[in-house]
């Protein structure tokens, strides 16, 4: 069963992996061009191929341009389903190691041992990627918010909640320990910044850290580490980790930007920098991304109009489609997956 499994797993994260690239590639050629919670909301399709062993089969499906000798969709068996749309069902397969699907059998004796100890080795390591981030985040989390003290002065706070219409807000901390701000939990968040901060950088850094609570960053931060410690093995869920972050901050600074006139807007650079200078590691702030690119994209920042962010939403929905679709089903080719 393991081994089975590790063989699904794999086949996910190398669908995952191309379309993880496609969207790299897409925000490279157009991203100046799209409005920045687009291209994070892209990831979303990443996350959904890392995570869904199966979908739905479609003529529209990118991976139809692969070619059926080197990727198949093998149909679902869903037993007794009264789903209209249940019999185009599909596992994507890319390794076609398999004889059968329905028993499961793997080509040789020989392949289905590797896959037993590859599938032993991997949920070993699973186990302990996610045990280490759990215990991380949770000890680090205590010693904040442990030398965390209340913030004196709450209007700040309360002015931009309301700002941002944010009907939980949570809890604002002060830490000496700290150079940067985060947010702490989901459900009930707790927003700790750094000591020392002047009133205008305190609103701005309030404001994004805010932002992302509306934008429920957290949770989505915790989905992204959670799948790149179930797929540890695979060297690009981490890359995507790490542009996923990038590209959820500027859509945090867009959101922000959409708030403020343009003075403000230079104010709120201007608070990033700052920030970032009270850092002991160079150009981070404000969530550990990259300053330099930041600070472009804010000086850069322009309202979308409205035929600008229709087009957007269209290219979102075919992207959406073109990768996560399966490629059409070969009926007389494999049978049924039991699930």
């Amino acid at each position: 069963m393991g081994s089975r499994a590790f063989y699904h797993l794999l086949n996910m994260s190398i669908i995952g992996s191309v379309s993880g690239l496609i969207i790299v590639i897409t925000g490279k050629l157009v991203g100046k061009y799209l409005p920045k919670r687009i291209i994070f909301a892209l990831w979303g399709i990443v996350a959904f191929r890392f995570v869904m062993p199966i979908s739905l089969s479609s003529t529209y499906s990118i991976a139809n341009l692969i070619g059926s000798h080197i990727t198949k969709a093998i149909p679902v068996n869903l037993g007794q389903s009264t789903f209209r749309l249940a019999e185009s069902v599909s596992y994507f397969n890319s390794l076609l190691l398999v004889e059968s699907y329905s028993p499961f059998v793997y080509n040789s004796g020989f392949v289905e041992k590797v896959f037993k100890m590859a599938g032993a080795v991997w949920l070993g390591g699973a186990v302990i990627f996610i045990i280490a981030a759990v215990i991380i985040y949770t000890l680090a989390s205590k010693r904040l918010i442990t030398t965390a003290v209340s913030l004196n002065d709450s209007s700040q706070a309360v002015s931009c909640s309301k700002l941002l219409n944010l009907t939980n807000p949570g809890t604002v901390l002060e830490s000496a320990e700290l150079r940067t701000a985060v947010v702490r939990g989901i459900m009930s968040p707790t927003v700790i910044i750094p000591c020392g901060l002047n009133v205008r950088t305190m609103r701005y850094v309030l404001l994004h850290e805010y932002s992302h609570i509306k934008r429920r960053d957290s949770f989505w931060r915790w989905l992204g580490i959670l799948i790149a410690c179930v797929h540890w093995f695979n060297p690009f869920v981490w890359l995507f980790l790490h542009l996923s972050e990038k590209d959820m901050e500027k859509a945090c600074d867009e959101q922000v930007l959409k708030l403020l006139k343009i003075e403000q807007r230079k104010e709120y650079a201007a608070a990033l920098i700052e920030l970032a200078d009270m850092q002991r590691t160079p150009l981070l702030a404000l969530g550990n991304t990259a300053v330099k690119d930041r600070i472009i994209n804010i000086v850069n920042y322009r309202k979308m109009p409205l035929i600008f962010m229709a087009i957007s939403s269209l290219l979102l929905i075919l992207g959406a489609v073109a990768l996560i679709t399966n490629p059409i089903i070969e009926s007389i080719a494999y049978q049924a997956i039991g699930f």
